[in-house]
């Protein structure tokens, strides 16, 4: 390996990177796409989108959602 990357290469160990790719999108997706958070988060949305619907808008603006 140390041929390909020269001698200002790390020496520290390698990791495939499509592997690692694979490691962290799915550690994101679990942590990023967990029902009870994407419920949190939705819902502190829809909250701030709570001025239109005292006008009367709420469900255009819950539409554009």
């Amino acid at each position: 390996m140390k041929a390909r990357q020269g001698v200002t290469a790390c020496e520290g160990r390698t990791v495939a990177m499509e592997w690692l790719d694979d490691l962290v999108a799915n550690h994101l997706a679990e942590r990023l796409l967990d029902p009870d958070r994407l419920e949190v988060v939705l819902s502190e949305v829809l909250d701030r989108g709570a001025e239109p619907a005292r006008c009367g808008d709420r469900a255009a603006f819950e539409a554009t959602l």
